[in-house]
């Protein structure tokens, strides 16, 4: 796709696109609820007639008619919000109804007899949306695994298409980031080149692991699996992510200390472990598979319901599930550069498939990692072409022949050779003109006949010696020939350490140049080329076996051998290979001629390569021309259709013979020593030797005729391999396409650098160059309709919904990093988390390469075959399955295992003979016979039947321990509330006793303030003795206030656990039942609350009537009369009654906060809960004492009179003014104001505005 105009960011972060778009389509939440409905309604029942999306619920309301909801919207809502949808309420005999989009009522899909088996019941919708939150995460990870499983656009599963991205950035990371640092660049492309732990060389011992970590805070724990990939090699340490970026420590224990201080950063913790993997099988499959595997592990710790508004949940989970974010910090690449790269780009990788553009996109980015680490250097350095070196051979020659000759270039010395032409009555002679140099490639080809003639094209004298028996003796002395492949095998052959690096240089370049003349091929639809044939080039190139694979089917490479007839020996063509799977019976077959300039064609059948060959041409030809002398009269002239052989009847030998059959292919094994190269990932090797010895053998060969033909061959420019990249200008690095070399051209002027007369700027260029291309592909493989906007991130892409119970507050400062403790290393070969990972690592199988490992493990546990032959089961799901002994077998890849078939899903699964209980691989069927291994990835705990099965039973037995915990709670509870009672009744029982003796007490003041002084004497001793009556009935009341607190905080702990434990349950099961008895026991607590807090309150309006008897207000009376006489006994009361008040008040604060705090609990249970808690609310009288916050503005007029001291005088000016504005300040009236317009209804905004 064009990438963006010139309106566009100067930068994009093109990695971080191309994840996004592979990924836009994936599940979301509304997507899989809505399956996952249908699912358990036909679990429960069976199908309906209509899809669940297009089903809605009819809720009766006041006005007669109905609201409409979807019923994929108020599960939804449910899940975000927990408000318990209700199908039983029914207004005016009206009920909630289950309809369509035409307001029709859902029926099941096949209907019945009666209404049960008619119409879907509202009670069972009900239930299945109940269970829902429990089972959600499971549902959604099962979705999500086969989402990632499926093929996008690339026409690989998403999994394998991720795994390459991380393989590629990887790559691209070691090119563009190890600048000056070659260690770094070798240790990242040693793993690029081989991921696999099996098949990576020893030397240097490279590790790949991955990490775990595991943060705690006290009793909270939490253990993830990062992304991110940690390579060791000696004591250095690289931390790799997934968005390329490399970062290199100086060893294991540095990094570990930053790793975990960064992974801290964001938390709040008190301990922090980590712990290393290393596991088999491509580490960039894992990599990936971490991704989805941090992707379920989130979904799993997302809890049901929410708690949120509904958009605010759905994009919780797009956002869990989005892979883009960790590709924040990918490399970003200039627009402008990547604008000129793309328009430059030939039309037909512009037009390619996505696959095919991926492909080159990694083909280009291990030509520039090649070239890197070639350092500038070719295998073909020092070498001369063909042509050079025989004009040099000829101007030594010249010189040692004559020391004085002028400086003759041969390619300036033109013979003419003038050949007769016609017969004697019409002749004519033919100029036929030529270089020296020419002559001399053409030595052991023939010369033309005829006389010669000579001349310096520059117009410099011709010494007379200089004759054309000279020439010849020239050419023939210094016979290019024979000289030239001396020479090669030399530079080439010898066993020494320049030749060595040469066969290793060569080798890299061949793995890059094979599969993309090969991609280029299936892209333009040449000569005969398909994508399968692509990609077998592709896979004959890799280093391991497990990776030789497509399809499930070896590749292999055989010298092209023919068979004159059927049981001779193979006549082998030198030089020329046929690639094609194992199997000869599949396709296609390649013809690989290296010597050739078209050194690749590609046929569906050996039969179509046969029939290729026998056609005269050049294909014909060439086959012809490497065959052994002995071998080419038998197939020349025809002898392909009918070799020259001569077959007689042993009946008849002397009758007429046999006409002979065709000449076919050699199917029988030939090229042990090619096979066994290729096997042990040393084919480059071998193909290098090859062509080197081809070229060598020919001054070796007796025959000159097909010496001279095979010699044209290399002299027209047929040595492609060795000669063709060495005519490209010093400029140009080896291994571009040729289009690659036409496009730079283009972009001179825009990257001066890449015609640079510095190699190193110029190499450096270059590599860019080939990484833009990379770039540019990537971004051309995105989906046509993306957007070419910058993807958004969220700003923190570390976000782990599993992590944030320890999230350390945004207000609280980053605490100092806690001690990291590096865990022990995980077993050898042992997957990521050692098995407790909710991705089974070992059973998940992203491509061939991982089949093939898994299948060779397997080989312990084949059994054999029986002696008798046994036949197969011939229909059916289970066709191709063996019954040997009363038990099930399967042939997978031609080896027999012992297997089990699990009852309903009918899914099978390889077992251990002496282990069938254990859990074994799966299998998947074409359906034909034809038992694989299943691909993919795979949970832990096997298929959404099974983990729902096992869900539901764990859901069962923790309900089942609940319901015996809560019983118990209760036999607790009752007896603690009983004598929580007791204590209750003997409070209010005090506090009856306490009002009647403290009106005898107020009696009794009143008395003796209005005795004469004949009954002061009588009225003081009455007073005095319902003053003591009075002051034990109090403390009685606060003793028994205080009992009653104690018990109630005894029972508090129960009441909590019991409240905890209904909560559990209803997080379980969120059925009616639990969710009242919640409330109740919520209720109840919030009951014995308020009864307290009256109690409280009565006693602070025990205040009002001082412990005399005498009233506040006398109190206060008789105050300020003594103040101004100089006396502070009155005033000494009042600050007492005042410490006295504020104690009660901070006791009714807590009382209010605990109780505010228990009907917030209440609302939060459900909408019933809420529902419950502002009908309470509703029933307050008293809100400016109910609520804490009010409770505290009262408190204020308390504090006041306590901060002051109405004694005597102040001498400080300053302290005076300030308190004399406090003792001025009238806090009462304003709080009064502030609670009642915050507490009561009626007042507008305005209102409350205007009393500040």
């Amino acid at each position: 796709m064009p990438l963006p105009t010139s309106t566009s960011p100067s930068r994009l972060n093109i990695l971080a696109r191309a994840v996004s778009t592979q990924f836009a389509n994936r599940p979301t939440l509304r997507s899989v609820v809505t399956k996952m409905l249908e699912q358990q309604i036909v679990e429960k029942t069976a199908p309906l007639n209509t899809e669940i999306s297009s089903i809605y619920l009819d809720f009766p309301n006041e006005t007669g008619g109905y609201t409409t909801h979807s019923l994929v919207d108020v599960v939804l809502a449910y899940l975000a919000s927990g408000d318990t949808p209700v199908f039983s309420t029914q207004i005016d005999d009206r009920p909630v109804r289950l309809v369509n989009a035409q307001r029709q009522k859902i029926t099941y899909r096949s209907i019945g007899d009666t209404a049960e088996s008619t119409w879907p019941s509202l009670s069972m919708i009900e239930d299945v949306i109940r269970e829902l939150p429990s089972l959600l995460y499971i549902g959604f990870q099962e979705t999500l695994v086969a989402y990632w499983n499926e093929l996008g656009n690339s026409g690989s599963s998403r999994l394998q298409w991720l795994g390459d991205q991380l393989r590629d950035s990887l790559r691209a990371a070691a090119v563009s980031q190890s600048s000056g640092d070659a260690t770094l660049a070798t240790t990242l492309l040693q793993l690029v080149d081989h991921p696999c732990l099996q098949d990576r060389p020893p030397l240097p011992a490279i590790h790949a692991y991955t990490l775990q970590a595991t943060a705690s805070k006290g009793l909270q724990s939490t253990t993830l699996q990062s992304t991110d990939l940690l390579i060791t090699q000696g004591a250095r340490a690289l931390l790799c992510s997934v968005s390329g970026t490399v970062e290199s420590y100086a060893s294991l224990g540095d990094f570990g200390q930053a790793w975990g201080q960064k992974i801290q950063r964001p938390l709040d913790l008190d301990a922090f472990t980590w712990k290393r993997y290393e596991p088999d099988g491509n580490i960039f499959d894992v990599q990936a598979a971490l991704v989805l595997n941090q992707q379920l592990e989130d979904l799993a710790a997302i809890t049901l319901p929410a708690r949120i508004s509904n958009s605010e949940l759905e994009k919780l989970y797009t956002r869990v599930t989005d892979p883009a974010s960790l590709f924040a910090h990918a490399a970003q690449m200039q627009t402008r550069h990547l604008q000129h790269v793309q328009s430059a780009l030939p039309h037909w990788l512009k037009d390619a498939t996505v696959a095919d553009q991926l492909a080159y996109r990694k083909h280009s980015l291990e030509l520039a990692s090649a070239r890197q680490a070639a350092q500038g250097k070719s295998w073909s350095e020092g070498i001369e072409d063909i042509r050079a070196f025989a004009a040099r051979k000829l101007h030594e020659q010249i010189l040692s022949d004559h020391p004085d000759a002028p400086d003759y270039s041969s390619d300036k010395l033109e013979l003419t050779f003038h050949v007769p032409v016609g017969d004697l009555g019409s002749g004519y002679l033919e100029p036929v003109k030529m270089s020296l140099t020419d002559l001399a490639l053409k030595n052991l080809s023939g010369k033309p006949k005829g006389r010669m003639t000579l001349r310096h094209t520059g117009g410099q004298p011709v010494d007379q010696w200089m004759t054309p028996e000279y020439l010849l003796g020239l050419v023939s002395k210094v016979d290019v020939g024979k000289h030239f492949p001396d020479t090669i095998k030399n530079l080439l052959l010898n066993d020494n350490a320049e030749a060595r690096d040469r066969e290793r240089l060569f080798g890299n370049e061949l793995k890059v140049t094979l599969p993309l003349e090969a991609l280029e091929l299936a892209i333009k639809g040449e000569r005969g080329f398909t994508r399968r044939g692509y990609q077998l080039i592709a896979a004959l190139v890799q280093t391991a076996r497990s990776d030789q694979l497509v399809d499930e089917d070896p590749i292999v490479i055989r010298p092209l051998a023919l068979l004159r007839k059927p049981g001779a020996e193979a006549d082998e063509v030198g030089n020329m290979f046929v690639i094609e799977p194992a199997d000869i019976t599949h396709g296609p077959h390649i013809l690989y001629r290296p010597a050739y300039k078209e050194f690749l064609h590609q046929y569906p059948t050996r039969a179509a390569l046969i029939a290729a060959i026998a056609e005269p041409g050049a294909i014909q030809t060439s086959v012809l021309t490497w065959l052994s002398d002995s071998a080419r009269p038998i197939y020349d002239q025809g002898g392909f259709k009918e070799p020259h052989i001569v077959h007689f009847s042993p009946l008849d030998p002397f009758g007429l013979p046999d006409k002979p059959l065709p000449a076919t292919l050699a199917s029988a094994p030939v090229g042990e020593e090619l096979l066994a190269s290729l096997h042990h990932g040393k084919l480059m090797e071998y193909l290098f030797g090859s062509n080197a010895r081809a070229m060598v053998d020919l001054a070796d060969r007796d025959s000159i005729s097909n010496t001279e033909s095979r010699w044209a061959i290399l002299r027209e420019g047929g040595w492609l391999l060795f000669n063709t990249l060495l005519a490209l200008p010093v400029s140009t690095p080896v291994m571009l396409a040729s289009w690659m070399v036409a496009l730079t051209n283009s972009l001179i002027d825009d990257i001066p650098a890449l015609d640079s007369t510095d190699a190193s700027a110029r190499d450096s260029a270059w590599i860019d160059f080939l990484l833009n291309i990379a770039m540019v592909l990537l971004h051309g493989a995105r989906n046509p309709e993306s957007s070419a906007e910058p993807v958004i991130f969220e700003q923190d892409a570390s976000f782990r919904v599993s992590l944030e119970p320890l999230r350390r507050p945004s207000d609280q400062p980053i605490s100092p990093a806690n001690l990291i403790k590096p865990g022990s290393v995980g077993l050898p070969s042992e997957p990521p988390g050692g098995g407790t990972t909710l991705l089974d690592f070992d059973k998940s199988l992203a491509r061939d390469s991982s089949a093939a490992r898994l299948l060779a493990k397997l080989q312990s546990v084949r059994v054999d075959w029986p002696k008798e032959p046994v036949e197969p089961i011939a229909i059916g799901n289970f066709k191709g399955l063996f019954r040997i002994d009363d038990a099930w077998h399967a042939s997978v890849a031609g080896l027999l295992f012992r297997v089990s078939v699990v009852p309903g899903s009918g899914e099978v699964f390889i077992i251990h003979p002496q282990k069938p209980e254990h859990p074994g691989i799966k299998l998947k069927t074409d359906g034909l016979g034809h038992w694989t291994l299943d691909r993919g990835l795979k949970l832990t705990g096997g298929g959404p039947k099974n983990r729902i099965k096992a869900k539901r039973a764990e859901i069962a037995a923790n309900i089942a321990q609940l319901t015996i915990d809560k019983q118990e709670i209760n036999v607790r509870l009752d007896a603690l509330i009983d004598t929580q009672n007791r204590a209750l009744t003997n409070a209010r029982q005090a506090r009856t006793d306490f009002e009647l003796q403290r009106e005898k007490l107020v009696t009794a003041f009143h008395n003796l303030e209005a005795a004469s002084p004949m009954e002061k004497d009588r009225t003081t001793a009455e007073h005095q003795i319902e003053q003591d009556k009075t002051r034990a009935a109090h403390i009685t009341v606060e003793v028994t206030l205080r009992l009653l607190r104690r018990r109630m905080d005894e029972a508090k702990p129960a009441r909590r656990e019991l409240i905890d434990t209904l909560s559990q349950i209803r997080a379980l099961d969120n059925a009616a039942v639990h969710e009242r008895e919640q409330l109740h026991a919520l209720s109840n607590l919030s009951t014995v609350q308020l009864i307290y807090s009256g109690l409280l309150r009565q006693l602070g309006s025990d205040l009002s009537i001082t412990s005399r008897g005498e009233s506040m207000s006398a109190l206060l009376s008789r105050m300020d009369a003594e103040m101004r006489r100089g006396e502070d006994g009155a005033y000494l009361e009042f600050v007492a009654i005042q410490k006295q008040d504020a104690v009660i008040a901070q006791t009714l604060i807590e009382c209010a906060t605990w109780q505010e705090a228990t009907l917030e609990e209440m609302g939060q249970v459900s909408a019933a809960g809420a529902a419950a808690r502002d009908e309470l609310l509703r029933k307050v009288l008293l809100p400016e004492v109910f609520f804490s916050d009010n409770l505290k503005l009262q408190a204020l007029h308390i504090h006041k009179e306590l901060m002051l001291d109405r004694r005597g005088s102040i001498d400080n000016p300053t302290e005076l003014y300030y308190t004399s504005q406090l003792a001025s300040t009238e806090f009462q009236p304003a709080y009064i104001a502030h609670v009642e317009t915050r507490s009561r209804r009626g007042y507008s905004p305005e209102d409350r505005i205007s009393i500040y």
